[in-house]
């Protein structure tokens, strides 16, 4: 992988990311955090568009909020 080539990837897997934190807000327990990072993990370091697009459009209007502490999950609009 040249210079060029690295640059691009890094700056889409840094978007990427940059994307879920605005939207996801976790704190708590770690109980049950771990599978969700895993496959936004997964989501964004993928070298396909495609899971990216479909996650994308789904959040896209949410807020996603985790309360550890009971199991819960908020969304809001």
């Amino acid at each position: 992988m040249n210079k060029r080539q690295y640059k691009k990837r890094v700056k889409t897997i840094s978007d990427r990311l940059g994307f879920f934190n605005n939207r996801i807000k976790s704190g708590g327990r770690k109980n049950g955090k771990t599978s969700l990072q895993i496959a936004i993990l997964k989501v964004a370091l993928s070298k396909k568009y495609k899971p990216f697009k479909e996650l994308q459009r789904r959040l896209n209007d949410y807020c996603i909020s985790i309360n550890h502490s009971n199991g819960k999950l908020i969304r809001s609009e």
